[in-house]
């Protein structure tokens, strides 16, 4: 399952990775996990990729984890868009309830750290 607080996150970076792991060694706990692979989204590298979202193990091929990654990003980016509009740091937060001068400031902090 997905937050909207990671599906905000997710549509607002520019340095998402869309990524993949495997192929699963056998388990006798899952069986089923055996050859496949998993996928996973992270952050960029200045975020060290920390990880926000990542699946078991049930993909037959590297390059399939890796598209239905990509998939989860870009709906992701609909699901904001149409959710919220416009999808600035300002306009989250003001649509979230916050007060324009707050939302301002939190705006320049998230912009002077992204560079």
């Amino acid at each position: 399952m997905i937050t909207m607080l990671d599906a905000i996150i997710i549509a607002t970076r520019e340095d998402i990775v869309a990524a993949a792991g495997g192929p699963c060694k056998n388990s006798s706990e899952h069986p089923e996990f055996a050859g496949k692979f998993c996928g996973w989204i992270t952050l960029g590298e200045k975020d060290n990729y920390r990880a926000l979202l990542s699946t078991d193990p049930v993909f037959d091929t590297e390059k399939e984890a890796i598209d239905s990654m990509r998939t989860v990003v870009e709906k992701c980016k609909k699901l904001v868009q149409e959710e919220l509009g416009d999808n600035s740091v300002e306009a989250v937060m003001k649509k979230a309830g916050c007060p324009d001068e707050e939302s301002r400031v939190v705006a320049e902090v998230v912009h002077g750290v992204r560079g």
